[in-house]
């Protein structure tokens, strides 16, 4: 879970200022209300934002088809052949991959399963991006995982 203190969010609504463009309409939340409900949404899930990213590569496992932009393990490649060093890179690469996501689920409650991200892969991977950010601010700031 989000364990923010007062200090720290401060300090994230100093960070984000500049960089948040305020609306000039009368009725416009303020930057502050703006990182309060993100963090609300990072934590529970329960509020749907809108954010932009572009996705670049992914890495799965066999049970999906190779794409341009998705990475498998090759099958029944030789252990000694190149496929076999990438398969087991791969396989490497993916357990780190599983174990972060383990880490980022147990701290923000938005990235569970029952709370499927009902965006398009744009926006959910700038959600995820957003929790490995506050992620990495909290063990900054509080010196635990």
């Amino acid at each position: 879970m989000l364990r923010f203190t007062k200090k720290m969010v401060c300090s994230l609504i100093e960070l984000v200022t500049p960089l948040i463009i305020q609306s000039s309409r009368k009725s416009a939340l303020d930057i502050q209300t703006k990182v309060l409900i993100a963090l609300k949404f990072y934590a529970g899930g329960s509020y749907q934002m809108d954010v932009e990213s572009n996705i670049n590569l992914a890495v799965s496992d066999s049970g999906y088809p190779l794409q341009p932009w998705l990475l498998t393990p090759i099958e029944n490649a030789a252990e000694d052949s190149p496929e076999g060093r990438y398969t087991r890179s791969h396989i490497r690469t993916r357990n780190v991959v599983e174990k972060c996501n383990g880490v980022l689920k147990n701290r923000f409650r938005c990235l569970l399963k029952h709370r499927a991200l009902h965006y398009n892969p744009t926006k959910a991977a700038k959600i995820i991006y957003s929790c490995c950010v506050l992620h990495n601010i909290l063990i900054k700031n509080n010196g635990s995982r």
